[in-house]
């Protein structure tokens, strides 16, 4: 879910006066240890927080990602002239002391993706009280044993998310996440034992704050020879072995679980996609390519937006000690940060290519059982007959310079370099197939990947009782740690842009890159031509999801769900 805010002024005033408001609200609503029952007094407390406070912080991290109404991704297409000026790539560590000088932002963004001087200074605002008002540190209440976040009159006046089927009280929750949906593309296939794993021990020794407990584990799943069905073996935590009905394993579940969840989102969302994978992309096709060349026109749906938002939302998320993902993990600012650096160090470029990461992992890629693991496998084969036809309609003639300084520019700002991912140690050794592997890898990462681990894991993410961020010693969040994470789920971006045209007359005001292929003159009939092909197999193959169950589709890639880059 998204929501987009009008930036008026005066909604802006009502909006800041409300935030400033809030100061008061957080000395009459202290840290307190009282659990959220049915109490009527305590249910109405909740209900006015919901109403009233947890809307403003919200608005504060909307700020944060608003911008110039005018700025509509219609206006980006196709590429500008006006980005053809130099975009300065600098080291992460500048920006965030503590993440290290292996990752890449950038010193500015595109001028046709600037916001309005009074929507800067307003988001500047809104980050600065953010530092003062975070819900995570100033609500320390713990939930009752349901672990539900709301009283029952929230409920009543707001849609919860969809609960999730392998989180239904029925479920092997740790067997189901590993084998379909949005995190099993993390699972490995163990060759010897035949057993699934999902390693997260690296978290067991994260110590967070007060009075959260760590998390983390080695899950264990197996397949039961007599039903064919999958069930969890054990959970590893901190050299403890816990097996299903085992005193503490629900314990060491849910530890496992959190401990996905932050992997999830601070590892393979913020780190992975988000900075070594799209916004390196938008820097080399910024820095390398003009305008009018052939790899930009494809490449600019799927990197609009990229290095605006990266530049405006990443303060929210680790600028500060009280920043959202302290915020909502428990973890300080420095451990947050460290953990980051570590997996920027051994990052490994191919754990972008879903069919060499699922190759790495032992994973099947046309197996039933792991449907999700299927799904990314089969849309980014298309992405990659897409990357392969362009390149060969326009690139006859070898590999130009200008694609050689994008690739340079990739190597340079990948950590571990990007030649890796192509099996070439130079950039003499380039050609036109190593170009299409890794344009391919890059437009599936900034579109169908953060589809997944963004749009896909929001109703897992939101089953609080089940997938928290962070918990107390009796396995249940805090209030305020959840309406932190609730806030980054639900804090504003900008304009959904789509790869396929939006099916049944949904989202008539949306563009999809094959709208503007087709209305543009600038597109040639060639690319045209090439982009509808790809387009046809995507439909194609929606259509056949269409006619399967839900309970099947849940764990699938939906193509017409799929937005074009991570502006959305």
């Amino acid at each position: 879910m998204r929501i987009l805010i009008n930036t008026s002024t005066p909604a802006l005033a009502v909006c800041i006066l409300a935030m400033c408001s809030t100061v008061h609200l957080t000395s009459a609503f202290g840290s307190s240890k009282a659990p959220v029952d049915d109490d009527r007094s305590l249910a109405s407390k909740t209900l006015f927080r919901h109403n009233f406070l947890h809307p403003i912080i919200t608005f504060n991290s909307m700020l944060i990602g608003v911008m110039n109404k005018k700025n509509k991704v219609k206006d980006h297409y196709p590429p500008d002239e006006r980005d053809d000026a130099k975009i300065t790539p600098i080291r992460i560590e500048q920006r965030y002391r503590g993440t290290g000088d292996n990752a890449f932002l950038s010193k500015e963004y595109p001028k046709s993706e600037h916001s309005s001087f009074l929507t800067d200074k307003v988001r500047n605002i809104g980050l600065q009280l953010k530092r003062v008002l975070t819900l995570g540190f100033n609500y320390d209440e713990v939930f009752d044993g349901t672990g539900v976040p709301w009283s029952k009159k929230w409920e009543k006046r707001r849609a919860l998310p969809k609960r999730p089927l392998d989180f239904m009280p029925t479920a092997d929750a740790v067997a189901g996440v590993l084998t379909r949906g949005p995190f099993s593309v993390h699972t490995v296939n163990e060759p010897d034992t035949g057993d699934l794993i999902l390693d997260l021990s690296d978290f067991d020794h994260l110590e967070p704050r007060d009075p959260f407990v760590p998390c983390g584990g080695i899950a264990r799943v197996e397949k039961d020879p007599a039903t064919g069905s999958f069930k969890t073996k054990s959970i590893v935590f901190d050299g403890e072995t816990y097996l299903p009905g085992s005193n503490g394993y629900r314990m060491a579940q849910k530890r496992f679980l959190v401990a996905l969840n932050n992997f999830a989102t601070l590892i393979d969302h913020l780190t992975y996609c988000h900075i070594l994978g799209a916004q390196n992309n938008a820097l080399a096709t910024f820095v390398a390519l003009p305008s009018n060349h052939h790899l930009r026109i494809l490449m600019q749906p799927f990197i609009s937006f990229t290095t605006s938002v990266n530049n405006q939302l990443i303060d929210g998320l680790i600028k500060f000690s009280t920043s959202n993902v302290p915020s909502y993990t428990g973890y300080f600012i420095d451990d947050v940060k460290s953990k980051m650096n570590s997996e920027i160090k051994a990052f490994d470029v191919k754990y972008l290519d879903p069919l060499q990461r699922y190759e790495m992992h032992g994973m099947p890629t046309d197996d039933e059982d792991f449907p999700t693991v299927k799904s990314t496998a089969d849309v980014f084969k298309m992405y990659l007959s897409l990357a392969e036809e362009w390149l060969a309609e326009f690139m006859k003639d070898g590999v130009d310079e200008h694609t050689k300084k994008y690739v340079q520019q990739l190597q340079e700002h990948t950590p571990n370099g990007i030649f890796p991912l192509v099996g070439i140690d130079s950039i003499a050794e380039l050609e036109p197939k190593h170009v299409a592997r890794i344009i391919a890898t890059l437009m599936f990462t900034g579109s169908v990947w953060h589809h997944n681990v963004n749009d896909k894991t929001g109703s897992y993410l939101l089953t609080n009782d089940m997938m928290p961020t962070a918990i107390e010693k009796n396995g249940f969040p805090t209030w305020g740690t959840t309406m932190e994470k609730r806030n980054s789920i639900v804090a504003a971006s900008v304009y959904k842009f789509y790869v396929l045209p939006r099916k049944d007359g949904q989202g008539k005001d949306k563009k999809s890159i094959g709208d503007v292929f087709r209305n543009n003159e600038n597109i040639s009939e060639e690319g045209n031509a090439i982009w509808t092909k790809f387009e046809q197999k995507l439909i194609k193959y929606s259509e056949e999801i269409n006619k399967m169950p839900d309970d099947t589709k849940e764990f699938l890639i939906e193509p017409y769900d799929i937005t074009s880059s991570i502006h959305a």
